[in-house]
């Protein structure tokens, strides 16, 4: 058991559109380098994905070109007490690694925080290998005050006084894994917000822009939202816009490919890569600078992101019956998620009046 309620690191990528992080590293370190590297992508991959435990040999290899890899840590979930495969999905390691990396310095109050739920749920995960029976384990998690603090007080009665895990438990435990994942994001929000008072105003949240939302009972998606700020911030149109796109065409209907890719782009049926998304951003306005046009094209990956999450929730299902009906979880998703960033807000204003 590597993950409880926060979601694993692979999930979250893919939720991103990366569907394979070995080979996203990979791809930097060569790029990077620019040398030939002592094991073959195969190795690489299987290394990172868990699937085959490696050699010492591989992992003093592979370590030695990833830095601050922790290779002691790794080795103890190899070949110490704990039997987990999957070493690359304790979020424990990425953690590790990344406070080892004294340059990086974005964020610190949500580092902290997450650090926190994620030693957490490593404990929680200690208990319950504890327990012997899975009633045991599951009035144990059942009644963790941790859980009841992201839950309404009828999914607290039903939890608390549960056995089994039937239906509306899991239902319940999925809505919450959803609470966490959002509470994380609301923990960034939150605090980009504050950090950018001076631009942005009081309680700034990018997320609560992309959120989807409703026009006339008309679904309208993160990615369009975010086309659609775009655009109304520049005064430019969606054909303006799809001028800057490259398309394999020098036909006389190349301008209708443009068009077409940038309807796949808005309605989340294909993905843009970061320099396309760079180039729409430098058509709209050829005085950003870099710094501005990374921003936009992260901008664009979250609501990649809150797109593919909307679509999974709005088709997940527990005995073929579904969870949330679409104006539901638009309404579910608005509400919990104001309610995390007015808390992680008035919590990180307050650190920071403290000088923490």
């Amino acid at each position: 058991m590597a993950n409880l309620f926060i979601l694993p690191p692979k999930e979250l990528l893919r939720l991103f559109g990366i569907e394979s992080l070995s080979m996203l590293i990979l791809n930097d370190i060569k790029k990077t380098l620019k040398i030939e590297l002592p094991f073959s992508d195969k190795t690489f991959k299987h290394f990172m994905d868990g699937k085959h435990k490696p050699q010492r040999n591989t992992i003093d290899k592979v370590c030695k070109f990833i830095p601050h890899m922790n290779k002691e840590r790794i080795e103890g979930f190899l070949f110490g007490n704990d039997n987990t495969k999957q070493y690359w999905t304790h979020w424990e390691i990425i953690i590790e690694d990344i406070n080892q990396n004294n340059n990086i310095e974005i964020f610190p109050h949500f580092r902290n925080k997450f650090e926190f739920l994620v030693q957490l749920e490593r404990k929680i995960i200690d208990e319950l290998q504890k327990k012997t029976t899975e009633n045991e384990k599951i009035k144990y998690l059942f009644n963790h005050p941790f859980l009841h603090s992201f839950l309404t007080t009828n999914e607290i009665k039903t939890l608390s006084e549960s056995i089994t895990l039937k239906e509306h438990e899991v239902t319940i435990f999925l809505k919450l894994n959803i609470k966490v994942l959002f509470y994380c994001i609301a923990y960034i929000d939150a605090e980009y917000g504050l950090d950018h008072t001076d631009i942005y105003g009081e309680k700034f949240s990018i997320v609560k822009i992309l959120l989807p939302k409703l026009d006339n009972d008309k679904y309208i998606n993160p990615i369009e939202l975010l086309f659609r700020r775009w655009r109304k911030k520049s005064g430019k149109s969606y054909e303006h816009m799809s001028q800057f796109i490259s398309v394999d065409t020098n036909n006389k209907d190349k301008s209708d490919s443009q068009k077409r890719k940038f309807r796949f782009w808005r309605n989340g049926e294909r993905k843009a890569s970061f320099d396309e998304i760079k180039n729409i951003l430098y058509g709209l306005n050829s005085e950003f600078d870099e710094y501005e046009l990374n921003s936009g094209a992260l901008l664009y990956s979250y609501a990649f992101f809150l797109f593919n999450l909307f679509n999974e929730l709005l088709h997940a299902r527990i005995n073929a019956t579904s969870i949330f009906e679409r104006n539901e979880l638009i309404e579910w998703l608005t509400i919990n998620y104001k309610d995390f960033f007015d808390t992680a807000y008035d919590e990180i204003e307050l650190l920071k009046a403290k000088g923490a």
